[in-house]
């Protein structure tokens, strides 16, 4: 008789980076923010996940890039966005302004 247990064929050893901090878990998920739960992190809505290879395979990193608070005016009225955008082109961009 043959017994199999576990996916241990498909497990890989990925980096998660979270705040400033390098977690290293091993895993048979397939999916960034699957493996990024998975190691305990929280995600916020806006948060995104980023890829060292197009694919999650041994030895991938997996960067967690917290989106924080922009506030935007149009018109007079300023409204909180959260975006993981670094530049006032990326936020305009994101919302869909044409800039000059």
């Amino acid at each position: 008789a043959v017994t199999m247990t576990g996916f241990s064929y498909n497990d890989k050893t990925v980096t998660v980076m979270v705040d400033g901090a390098a977690h290293t878990v091993r895993t048979h998920l397939n999916s960034n923010e699957g493996i990024v739960r998975d190691a305990g992190v929280k995600l916020n809505p806006n948060d995104k996940v980023i890829s060292s290879s197009a694919s999650v395979q041994n030895g991938t990193t997996l960067t967690v890039v917290r989106a924080i608070p922009v506030y935007v005016t149009v018109n007079g009225k300023t409204r909180a966005v959260f975006t993981t955008e670094t530049t006032a082109q990326g936020v305009a961009n994101e919302l869909g302004f044409k800039m000059p």
